[in-house]
């Protein structure tokens, strides 16, 4: 068990006590999401310990790799939809402003139903991209041919890359609220 404790990309394991195995993940298994299917029995799902680095509100992730905050939600919801419901829990919409955190976002979303993922990020009249806090958008994971000036909001498409889409279309989506 502590070789996952000590691992900062180790989110989740299952261990089996009678065999003495660890089987590190680097996300956690939701109800929503399907979890591996182990044959052999004792196996247990743990969560990697909490470290005290920094503390999350209820119901939030801590994601010790990046060391911030994280809650999934799915919905039918628009851009503005995702944005109000993160803001009524303390958060905000995430941005992918990295290649670590897409990668981790890739990760934690693997295995999920096939449905878009939306992401933090709004095309200004200028041409460039800002997070809500009004940073800008300096890392880009754009589809092949994308944006194409279908809209002006972010979503995670086929294969992770990123779709520019109407930031009012309404649809059965997941998105990720961090603080």
């Amino acid at each position: 068990m502590a070789q996952c404790n000590n691992n900062k990309q180790c989110l989740s394991f299952f261990y089996n006590k009678k065999l003495r195995k660890c089987v590190l993940h680097r996300k956690h298994f939701y109800q929503s999401f399907s979890t591996p299917e182990i044959s052999e029995e004792g196996w247990k799902y743990y969560t990697a310990k909490y470290d005290g680095t920094k503390k999350c509100s209820v119901g939030y992730t801590f994601c010790r790799e990046l060391d911030y905050c994280y809650k999934i939600f799915r919905g039918t919801r628009d851009i503005g939809g995702a944005k109000w419901r993160c803001n009524s829990v303390g958060g905000q919409l995430s941005a992918i402003n990295s290649p670590e955190k897409q990668d981790f976002l890739e990760h934690v979303m693997v295995g999920r139903p096939h449905r878009p993922v939306l992401i933090d990020g709004e095309k200004q009249p200028d041409d460039t991209w800002r997070q809500e806090n009004g940073s800008l958008l300096t890392y880009s994971n754009w589809y092949p041919n994308e944006p194409n000036a279908d809209g002006n909001c972010i979503q995670l498409c086929t294969g992770d890359k990123w779709c520019d889409v109407h930031c009012r279309f309404v649809q059965d989506v997941l998105y990720m609220c961090e603080e």
